[in-house]
């Protein structure tokens, strides 16, 4: 009586899915991508302090400056 079934055997060139290989480099690929992005959410934040802090310097100091120049001399 034979089996109704194929049988199951590894086929190395009719086999789907992904390799280890494969999945090593699009896991890497991804890693890179993510720390990548998460550095330059990083840096722009860091930017977008950095400027509000400039942007009120300099109004500071274009006050002062217009306070000096309303004052009168002697």
């Amino acid at each position: 009586m034979e089996s109704m079934l194929p049988p199951l055997r590894w086929r190395r060139g009719s086999s789907s899915g992904f390799t280890l290989v494969e999945l090593v480099i699009t896991v890497g690929t991804t890693l890179i991508a993510v720390l990548g992005s998460i550095q330059l959410f990083t840096y722009c934040m860091w930017q977008s302090e950095n400027s509000g802090n400039l942007t009120s310097s300099m109004q500071e100091a274009f006050a002062k400056v217009e306070e000096i120049r309303a004052t009168p001399y002697g």
